[in-house]
């Protein structure tokens, strides 16, 4: 085991599969990227990341209070407006 998070295990995580109730995902536009592959833009980001899309009809507030309110009652706290983290025990 090398010790880095696998674009598997993160797509495992409870937190990556939520999704807005009568939400539907978009299968096309999911791709992942391992710890220590490089993507975005100039392929400098490091860090595991998985990406999908779903379609909802909700507004955008809607849903992100519903997301805060999901990952809040798994144990993340808010730290700035645009950043999460998760205490761990």
């Amino acid at each position: 085991m090398s010790g880095f998070i696998t674009k598997e295990e993160l797509a495992a995580c409870e937190e990556a599969n939520l999704s807005y109730p009568g939400s539907r995902f978009v299968p096309e536009t999911a791709r992942g990227y391992d710890e220590g592959q490089g993507w975005g833009f100039d392929a400098l980001q490091r860090s595991a990341m998985v990406y999908r899309e779903w379609i909802a009809d909700a507004e955008p507030d809607e849903i992100l209070h519903w997301a805060q309110t999901q990952l809040t009652a798994r144990g993340w706290t808010v730290t700035s407006d645009r950043r999460r983290t998760r205490e761990r025990p």
